[in-house]
């Protein structure tokens, strides 16, 4: 992979969906991050790492674990664990068919999933941009 053709990596290219997903989800921006990366085998990751995990701790004491990698096809789903169930997108990242689930197993309404990405995944470039001056998720900012 060409860095400058990879967008960023993992994080920057693909991953900033699930990290927009859990400061949208939150209502906050994390408070705490660590991360670990892998670079994968040469020559294809000679360039740019392969694959990224992080965890993220947010003031209200919510706990997000996230992951993108280059090197995995097809996965893109996000769930929330709350204290009487779970509720999530499957898939969640992609431009349509977007299938909302609850623990339940009753349907999250369609109209709810395309309003949820409407908010944050419509422009990752401006979600990019927020992160890169500071803004948080749910103020204003100037851009």
């Amino acid at each position: 992979m060409n860095r400058a053709l990879a967008g960023g990596g993992p994080l920057m290219d693909v991953g900033i969906y699930a990290l927009q997903a859990t400061r949208y989800l939150s209502g906050e921006e994390p408070t705490w991050v660590s991360a670990l990366t892998t670079q994968g085998a040469p020559p294809r990751f000679a360039q740019v790492e392969e694959s990224v995990l992080w965890e993220a701790k947010f003031p209200s004491g919510a706990v997000s674990h996230c992951s993108s990698s280059y090197n995995v096809e097809g996965i893109g789903y996000f769930r929330v664990l709350a204290e009487r169930g779970w509720f999530g997108l499957e898939p969640a990242f992609n431009y349509g068919g977007l299938r909302g689930i609850r623990s339940d197993g009753k349907a999250i309404e369609a109209a709810s999933t395309t309003s949820l990405l409407s908010r944050w995944m419509t422009s990752p470039d401006a979600s990019r941009k927020r992160l890169r001056r500071g803004c948080p998720a749910k103020k204003a900012c100037v851009m």
